[in-house]
């Protein structure tokens, strides 16, 4: 097992995880480790939606002008040519490995 490359989004995930099943377990025990009423838990999530829908709304591209809607399907070609670019230098090099081990195994 290799730890110390593990990324920090790993480790997030389960701390988040062992808090679950912590507060799970002591709940069906009886015991009730975060005392909320639904109001307060309400609003808590509320406020949690609406500051994730804010940060989705500016990380992500909102297109509203011609212009950029033009520039967002040029970017689009140009990610597809690139692609096509790399699959074609890739399928060449391909090509000339195995011609080269075929080659090395003709003169054996």
């Amino acid at each position: 097992m290799n730890l110390k490359d593990v990324k920090t989004d790993v480790w997030i995930r389960l701390a988040v995880l062992m808090l679950a099943l912590v507060n799970g377990t002591l709940t069906a025990a009886g015991m009730n480790p975060i005392e909320v009423s639904e109001t307060e838990l309400y609003v808590v999530l509320s406020n949690i939606a609406m500051i994730g829908a804010a940060l989705w709304n500016a990380w992500k591209n909102n297109s509203m002008t011609a212009s950029a809607q033009q520039s967002d399907i040029l970017m689009a070609n140009l990610k597809q040519a690139a692609l096509k670019i790399i699959m074609d230098k890739s399928n060449k090099m391909l090509d000339e490995h195995e011609e080269a081990v075929n080659t090395e195994s003709k003169v054996k």
